[in-house]
């Protein structure tokens, strides 16, 4: 990175940091088919990992020509109980994570397929061959991660459910050494900051596909207004810290890369 943008530094969490040869724009062949029924088991595996396996199961893949859906099972008998520990699992989960469940589910599963966002969807159901069910779409759109619910009734009654006890996500910090791929994602995060300091209302940005050389990078920008501060912005914040002993460079904030 360039002198004049170490001066210039910002903290972001990076929901994927992925670097793979990318898929061409041709039908997925027989060998792709056999490549993602490999990955499964491991996604199996990390369900396992953070006790998820005790709400979501495998249930099934599909792969059309230029697309990939796989479906997982709510391990309860009835709606209710699938709608409630499904309620009662996110809520737990998102106050662990800097991510959604939904949101962890998807990115796991692209990161273990390599394909883009927009090949790849994820259903969950609760039952495959009786209303009323519980249903769960997640996919991506237009560049943004889309959630969408269907219970097909409209009263849920809440029932007693076993906590789940779920495991925060880990988290590890990282480097980027090629000289393009730093030069790439600077030159994205800065826009973005820019764009969310002037714009009170900005929304947080996915960004998927950006090239740098032969490495692909698909990362989520949190809230910067939070974490970046500045004196001149912040003035009364800065003399509270400073006066309990945070002498903070408040030009100059470290970039934590969260993968």
């Amino acid at each position: 990175m360039r002198t004049q943008q170490r001066l210039f530094t910002l903290t972001l969490g990076l929901s994927c940091l992925m670097a793979y040869p990318a898929y061409s724009q041709t039908k997925f062949t027989s060998e792709d088919r056999a490549f993602f029924e490999k990955q499964m088991p491991h996604y199996t595996r990390w369900l396992e990992e953070y006790n998820l396996s005790a709400l979501l199961s495998f249930h099934e893949l599909k792969v059309a020509s230029d697309s990939v859906v796989v479906y997982l099972d709510l391990a309860y008998e009835t709606l209710d109980e699938s709608v409630t520990a499904w309620k009662m699992a996110k809520a737990d989960f998102d106050a662990l994570n800097n991510q959604t469940l939904e949101e962890h589910l998807f990115y796991h599963l692209l990161h273990l397929l390599e394909i883009e966002a927009s090949e790849c969807s994820i259903e969950l159901f609760s039952s495959y061959t009786q209303r009323p069910y519980a249903y769960i779409g997640l996919y991506y759109d237009q560049g943004t991660f889309q959630v969408i619910t269907d219970f097909t009734r409209n009263v849920i009654r809440e029932v007693p459910i076993t906590p789940l006890y779920l495991k925060k996500i880990q988290t590890a910090s990282a480097m980027l050494d090629a000289p393009a791929v730093r030069d790439a994602l600077y030159g994205k995060v800065r826009a973005f900051a820019q764009k969310f300091y002037q714009d009170k209302n900005a929304e947080i940005e996915v960004l998927e596909g950006d090239q740098a050389g032969d490495v692909r990078l698909h990362f989520r920008i949190w809230n910067l207004r939070r974490e970046v501060l500045v004196d001149e912005a912040n003035p009364l914040l800065a003399r509270i810290l400073n006066q309990f002993g945070y002498q903070l460079d408040w030009q100059v904030t470290k970039c934590w890369i969260l993968i």
